[in-house]
C-alpha cells in the first residue's frame, strides 16, 4: 500500500493483496482491511506519527469496545462497516467529545468496502457483532448522555431592559488598524457595501413627516457611528447568509450617564431612556441632546400574528441592533485585549455546549418557519429554557442564527477565527 506525499494523515490497517483496490486519494486518511492495532503509543509525544504532525485513523473497526479503546489511546479517526453499532450503540461520539474535547472521525468505510469485502451500497446493515478482540472492561462506561436542558445562561435582552453599557462591534482588519492609529472610533457615515442602514431610512421618513426627534437623530450630530450588540456572538455572521462585518472585535464601554433613543418600526413614537432604563422626557432629551449616545433599534414591523409550527404565523426579517454615534459618551473602546479574548473564549465554550446538547440531546426544536417568530415574542417576555434564552439573546432572528446544531456550530467556527490572537499588543482608548 503506497501513501501520497506529502501525507497529512497516517493509517493503520491491512487487507489481503488479492482484494486490494487502487484508490484515488489526496490529503485524507487511507487504509483498508481489518485493523489489528498493535500500537500502544498512538497520539503520545513519542509516537513518530505525532512528531511529524500526522493524524492516525484505524479501520475497519466494527466492535464498539475496540473503537473506544483506540480513541482512548489517541486515535484521530475510526472507520467502520457498522456505523450504527459503533457510533450509536457504542456512544463513541458523545463519550469521546466529553472525555477528550478534541475532534475525531467516526465514518463508514465506503471507498474501501468493495476492496475488502464488507457491506456494499444497498446491502442491509448486519446487526450481529463481530467477535470481540479486546477485554470489554478495558474502557470505562461512557458518561451519561446530556441532560434534557443544560440550563445555559446566555445573555437575554428584553425589549424594555436598560441599555447595555458594554457594546460589542465587529469590524475589518483595515478599519481596526485605522482606529488604533487615529484613536477615533467613529470615522464613517455609511458602510461601502451595506449603506447607512435601514434605521436611517426609518428616521429619514419620520423626519420628512415632521418628527423633530427623528430629524435630530438622523442629523449631523450622530451621523458617524457604529452598529453593535450586547454580546459578540449574536452578530458575528452578519444579518443574512453571506453577510459579514469582519472578524476584528471592538469592545465599547458607555459612560454611565448616557441616554439612548428607542426606535421601533411598528411604533411611530420615539422614546428616550437613561442608563437605568427610566424614561426621559422627549423635550428634555432634545434640549440636552449631547447626552444621547445612540439608538436602540428594533425592526419588528413585519412580524404579525401568533407563532405556530404549522406555518400560520410569523414571517419577515426580524432584528434589533444598537447604534452608537456620540464619541463624547464613550468611556473607552478597545481592541485585542485580554478581556476581549476571555469573552470570546467564554462564548465559544457556552455555545459549544449548546450545540452539543442540540446535536445529542436537545433535538432540533421548532420548525424552520416558526423559530424567528418565537424569538420576537421572547424579546418581550421572560425566557426559561436554554433554547429560549439563546433566542432571547439574539440580535438577528435570521437563518445564520437558527437554533439548530449546524447553525450554532457555524457561529462557534467564526468565533474561533476571531479569537486567534494573543493579547500581547492590546489597545484601549478613553476619548
Amino acid at each position: 500500500m503506497s501513501l501520497p506525499v506529502p501525507m497529512r494523515r497516517a493509517a493503520v490497517g491491512s487487507c489481503p493483496a488479492s482484494k486490494r483496490s487502487t484508490l484515488s486519494l489526496d490529503d485524507h486518511a487511507v487504509g483498508v482491511g481489518r485493523a489489528r492495532a498493535q500500537v500502544s503509543d498512538v497520539g503520545r509525544q513519542d509516537d513518530p506519527n505525532a512528531r511529524v504532525g500526522l493524524h492516525v485513523d484505524f479501520w475497519t473497526v466494527d466492535d464498539p469496545d475496540e473503537a473506544r479503546r483506540l480513541l482512548a489511546m489517541g486515535a484521530d479517526g475510526i472507520m467502520t462497516e457498522q456505523l450504527r453499532r459503533v457510533a450509536t450503540r457504542g456512544a463513541i461520539v458523545a463519550a469521546m467529545v466529553r472525555l477528550t474535547r478534541r475532534r475525531f472521525t467516526v465514518g463508514a468505510v465506503a471507498m474501501a468496502s468493495g476492496a475488502c469485502g464488507g457491506a456494499r451500497a444497498g446491502e442491509p446493515w448486519s446487526e450481529e457483532p463481530p467477535p470481540s478482540r479486546v477485554d470489554p472492561g478495558f474502557m470505562p462506561a461512557p458518561p451519561a448522555p446530556p441532560s434534557p436542558d443544560p440550563r445555559l445562561a446566555f445573555a437575554p435582552v428584553a425589549r424594555d431592559a436598560a441599555p447595555p453599557r458594554s457594546i460589542w462591534s465587529w469590524t475589518t482588519a483595515e478599519q481596526a488598524t485605522e482606529i488604533r492609529r487615529d484613536e477615533v472610533l467613529f470615522t464613517r457615515e455609511s458602510s461601502p457595501t451595506l449603506g447607512r442602514g435601514h434605521l436611517f431610512d426609518v428616521l429619514d421618513a419620520r423626519a420628512a413627516d415632521g418628527d423633530p426627534a427623528a430629524a435630530r437623530l438622523a442629523g449631523v450630530e450622530l451621523a458617524k457611528g457604529r452598529f453593535g450588540w450586547s454580546n459578540p456572538w449574536a452578530t458575528v455572521r452578519g444579518a443574512t447568509p453571506g453577510e459579514t462585518y469582519g472578524l476584528e472585535l471592538l469592545h465599547i464601554e458607555m459612560r454611565p450617564d448616557t441616554w439612548f433613543a428607542r426606535v421601533r418600526t411598528s411604533h411611530e413614537a420615539i422614546a428616550f431612556v437613561d442608563s437605568a432604563g427610566n424614561a426621559v422626557d422627549r423635550g428634555a432629551a432634545l434640549d440636552s441632546f449631547e447626552r444621547v449616545g445612540g439608538i436602540l433599534f428594533e425592526h419588528d414591523v413585519e412580524y404579525t400574528g401568533a407563532c405556530a409550527t404549522t406555518g400560520s404565523g410569523g414571517g419577515g426579517l426580524i432584528y434589533r441592533e444598537i447604534y452608537v454615534g456620540n464619541e463624547a459618551r464613550l468611556a473607552t473602546f478597545s481592541h485585542r485585549t485580554a478581556a476581549i479574548l476571555a469573552r470570546l473564549e467564554g462564548d465559544i465554550a457556552e455555545l459549544s455546549a449548546f450545540r452539543d446538547w442540540l446535536r445529542y440531546g436537545g433535538g432540533d426544536g421548532w420548525s424552520a418557519y416558526s423559530w424567528s417568530c418565537i424569538a420576537a415574542q421572547l424579546w418581550r417576555s421572560a425566557p426559561s429554557t436554554s433554547r429560549e434564552r439563546y433566542l432571547a439573546s439574539l440580535a438577528f432572528a435570521t437563518d445564520p442564527y437558527a437554533p439548530y446544531a449546524a447553525s450554532v456550530d457555524a457561529i462557534v467556527t467564526e468565533l474561533k477565527k476571531a479569537s486567534f490572537f494573543t493579547p500581547d499588543d492590546p489597545f484601549t482608548h478613553a476619548p
